[in-house]
């Protein structure tokens, strides 16, 4: 992973461009013809749309590839999250249209391998503000109607009812995102255990996750 602080602009990124960068010349030759893509998973898989040169490639290096993704995706590329959940439950068989929705993923990457995971604390965070009353005994700021107004933990949840699954099953997939001062620490996305009848049900089962 790469991580870079800087002191005077109080930032600290993150990223894994380099270790993306290593996956895909991998198979430089193979993917000379892999399109750039807008988004980690298609709406829908078109096995004649890829180049077959491509598609064998990715299905002969299937578990090495997704075993790689994961890695990245658990340091700092949230993004990948659903995706990787999908691919990750075919790591011993891969089918065509896995082999295809990994190219896909491999395509949103090239494009987007430069992409960093940010924290930064900045003059205007609230929470600085009042670390700064604090030091100063400024008598001025209520600090209890200030701590009071919202937490520094914020969670957001969300789940596909009976989404696509590589037609396998109808369970859905929740994922999660926290938040601790505005900057995001943990993530997750994985199918459910048991079939929930209804979308009530299904963002419920997701809460569990938290």
């Amino acid at each position: 992973i790469n991580i870079e602080y800087s002191r005077t602009a109080r930032r600290l990124t993150m990223d894994v461009e380099f270790k993306l960068g290593v996956l895909l010349a991998k198979c430089k030759d193979s993917f000379t013809n892999l399109w750039n893509k807008s988004t980690p998973s298609p709406e829908s898989v078109d096995k004649t749309r890829l180049d077959p040169v491509v598609l064998t490639c990715v299905r002969e290096n299937f578990p090495q590839i997704v075993g790689s993704l994961i890695y990245d995706m658990v340091a700092c590329r949230p993004d990948i999250s659903f995706a990787i959940g999908r691919l990750s439950r075919h790591m011993h068989t891969p089918t065509d249209e896995a082999a295809a929705e990994c190219a896909h993923l491999l395509g949103y990457l090239k494009q987007t391998k430069g992409l960093k995971l940010v924290y930064q604390t900045g003059a205007d965070n609230r929470y600085v503000k009042i670390n700064q009353a604090v030091l100063s005994s400024d008598p001025t700021i209520d600090l209890r109607a200030e701590l009071s107004l919202s937490s520094p933990l914020t969670a957001c949840t969300d789940a596909d009812l009976a989404g696509a699954s590589f037609l396998e099953c109808r369970k859905s997939t929740p994922g999660f995102c926290i938040f601790h001062l505005n900057h995001l620490i943990s993530w997750k996305s994985k199918l459910q255990p048991i079939t929930a009848a209804s979308t009530h049900e299904s963002a419920l089962l997701s809460l569990r996750h938290l």
